[in-house]
């Protein structure tokens, strides 16, 4: 009996590891068709730039495009980590709950079990005297 519940738990912990695995992943977002964008419009700005005060206000522009992507970049590499911690310590749980109701279903078979030689037997339930009236 110990053991089909010790394996329907297991059970029980690998799909709810595997939800919580689901639910905390996430696709790594793609910025390089924003940079390429941000490049293009730059090139076609600074063609069209004739003076040097004009060429800096481009460079400007592109500047502030990149460093918001960038910006962006960092956002998602942030949730990115958050998400890892968060499976990490949903593993870690995991872990233990698997450690403690291993420790405790041996602690159980140990109460309910007697050693003899090599074999180990069953030891059977005590007695109750019948209650006479």
């Amino acid at each position: 009996m110990g053991g089909t519940r010790r394996f329907m738990g297991m059970i029980g912990l690998l799909i709810g590891g595997g939800a919580l695995g689901l639910a905390l992943a996430g696709q790594p977002s793609d910025h390089s068709s924003e940079v390429a964008d941000a490049l293009f419009i730059a090139d076609l700005n600074e063609d069209s730039a004739e003076s040097a005060p004009q060429q800096q206000v481009v460079n400007g522009w592109v500047a502030r495009d990149l460093m918001e992507i960038q910006t962006r970049q960092l956002d998602d590499l942030s949730a990115a980590v958050d998400r890892t911690q968060w499976l990490l310590g949903g593993i870690a749980l995991l872990l233990g709950v698997v450690a403690l109701t291993t420790a405790l279903d041996g602690r159980r078979d140990a109460a309910t079990s007697t050693t003899v030689g090599l074999q180990t037997v069953a030891t059977p339930p005590p007695l109750t005297e019948p209650a006479t009236d």
